[in-house]
């Protein structure tokens, strides 16, 4: 009995990876170098049900790699000393539960293309699902060909072959076998890699080859592939508008913080400027009461000048210094001025300076 420890051949067995109804799958390490790691299949296993005829036809299929570059590297093939054949195949990665929108269309494509050589040799692979998609160095590559068949002794005999939950509707019913079949199980694969935001890109060629009559669903893998390529421009155009709706809303919002940080600056630095005017402004009224006029006008001109200056009783000091010319030259013009702004601040003596200066 095969297990953890087990050697086979070349092989030394690291872990269980999982097994159907054509056998058992096994983590190995090669035991001598270059020491690859590597995926053996033996027709052995609690599920195992496919004659060992049928399993050496797959192992005689995989050892041809009539997909090189689409499926893993065949590294041995033999029988073990009781007889039970096995292969061992290069370790591909498992995909991950849902694809990112970059992986998704590169994944299906290639596993279409895969297909589509497949079909072209006349075989049919009749059990594609997420389980039988690998990635090796980040390609996909199609697994598990337990179930091919050739595609002229299919259409002439059909039967029921693949995972039920991906199999096509004539499939199960055993009536048809042939390329559409795979079209039909690619789609219900595809749906489940699917993230819910890319799926509507994708819709209608999944819907499409999803439907239970074959003739209205993609009728080659290569029309597949046509008609995903299409679908993924149409998503690019809208992943490429989407980042500049994403920029303009971006740039809005630094626009808005920016003009929010300006705003509350300009209040500080104005409400800064009015108490330094009003300071200035009290100041100089004292040495007004106090008739240092000239010391009065200085310090009211600096409160004048920071242009937040609201004391109208400060505005009429200044235009009676400037009026009487006791301290500065005498400036009527200069006085009207400032008599004119008292006025409008509400001073009640503005008006009296503003008739004399009139006169």
């Amino acid at each position: 009995m095969i297990g953890t420890g087990s050697v086979i051949g070349a092989w030394a067995v690291l872990g269980y990876l999982g097994d159907g109804c054509s056998g058992t799958v096994w983590r190995v390490r090669e035991t001598a170098a270059p020491f690859r790691l590597g995926a053996l299949k033996i027709h052995d296993g609690p599920k195992t049900t496919a004659t060992a005829e049928d399993f050496r036809r797959e192992r005689d299929f995989v050892v041809r790699q009539p997909l090189a570059g689409f499926m893993p590297e065949c590294y041995a093939s033999g029988e073990t000393d009781g007889g039970t054949p096995y292969f061992v195949m290069q370790l591909a990665d498992k995909l991950p539960r849902k694809l990112a929108r970059r992986d998704l269309k590169r994944v299906i494509d290639r596993t279409a293309a895969a297909l589509q050589r497949l079909h072209r040799l006349g075989w049919l692979h009749c059990d594609v699902k997420r389980k039988n998609i690998g990635l090796i160095d980040g390609t996909a590559v199609l697994l598990d060909f337990g179930s091919v068949r050739e595609t002229a002794a299919a259409k002439a005999r059909p039967e029921r072959v693949g995972t039920w939950l991906n199999m096509a509707p004539e499939v199960r019913d055993e009536v048809l076998l042939d390329e559409r079949a795979d079209v039909y199980s690619l789609a219900a694969a595809f749906r489940g890699l699917c993230r819910n935001r890319d799926r509507r890109f994708f819709e209608s060629l999944i819907v499409r080859s999803l439907d239970n009559n074959p003739l209205k669903r993609p009728q080659t893998m290569d029309a597949f592939r046509r008609e995903l390529a299409a679908d993924q421009d149409r998503l690019e155009k809208f992943a490429v508008h989407a980042r500049i709706a994403w920029a303009v809303v971006g740039f809005l919002l630094v626009c808005n913080l920016a003009f929010g940080i300006w705003h509350i600056v300009r209040l500080f630095h104005r409400d800064e400027q009015r108490r330094r005017a009003e300071t200035y402004a009290q100041l100089g009224l004292e040495a007004y009461d106090d008739r240092h006029y000239r010391l009065a006008a200085t310090l009211i001109r600096k409160a004048v000048d920071t242009g937040a200056c609201t004391n109208a009783a400060a505005f009429y000091a200044l235009a009676e210094i400037y009026f009487a010319g006791e301290a500065l030259p005498r400036d009527t013009t200069v006085s009207r001025k400032f008599a004119e702004r008292a006025d409008r601040l509400g001073h009640p003596k503005a008006s009296s300076l503003l008739n004399r200066l009139s006169h």
